[in-house]
């Protein structure tokens, strides 16, 4: 099952904001950052709270936009999996547990805002 949680952002008035989702289990599909009125080369950050795993780290956005963030993963022993030797490696969605995913926002305007949806599947 796909749940949609939002997550709207109000920056202060030097730009930046910093704001949490819910807590979160499953695995993230997609982030979709709607814009409203903040400046155009917004900067984002999202992090896992408990562990800090970056999900999405993007600078100078300009409009709304939909990213899909995945994780490169590993064998048993810690090698990068890959599909082939020299081939990109194998990503997969990014696991969350029972955490929340801590928005930064840099760069905003003043008092501006937009939204952040976060679709989690499971």
């Amino acid at each position: 099952m796909l749940r949609r949680f939002v997550v709207p952002i109000t920056v202060d008035s030097s730009g930046d904001a910093e704001v949490y989702s819910p807590v979160l289990s499953g695995h993230l599909h997609s982030i979709h950052y709607v814009k409203d009125d903040f400046a155009n080369g917004v900067d984002f950050v999202l992090t896992l709270e408990s562990t800090g795993e970056t999900v999405w780290s993007e600078e100078d956005v300009n409009s709304s936009a939909v990213r899909y963030p995945r994780a490169p993963t590993h064998s048993t022993t810690g090698v990068a999996a890959t599909y082939a030797d020299g081939e990109p490696g194998v990503l997969d969605r990014i696991a969350v547990s029972q955490d929340r995913i801590k928005i930064e926002v840099a760069g905003g305007g003043t008092e501006n805002s937009g939204t952040i949806h976060l679709t989690v599947e499971g």
